[in-house]
């Protein structure tokens, strides 16, 4: 459990790195394929919203383990 915390916090810290990276980018033109569904093709600024909003439900989802022991 502790590995999956620490694994998860790390990728926490490298995703917050990425966001700062992006501070004034274009986050509309910019386009990337989505890793779920390479067909859709997202925005910069989207891709960072869905990975943000994904990111927030794991937080739900852990606390939910959580409170259910």
């Amino acid at each position: 459990m502790v590995a999956i915390v620490a694994d998860f916090m790390e990728w926490q810290d490298k995703l917050g790195a990425t966001i700062r990276r992006a501070d004034g980018l274009d986050l509309v033109r910019p386009r990337g394929r989505s890793p779920a569904l390479p067909l859709i093709k997202w925005s910069l600024g989207a891709l960072i919203a869905i990975t943000l909003a994904h990111e927030r439900r794991h937080l739900w989802q852990a606390r939910q383990v959580r409170n259910s022991l």
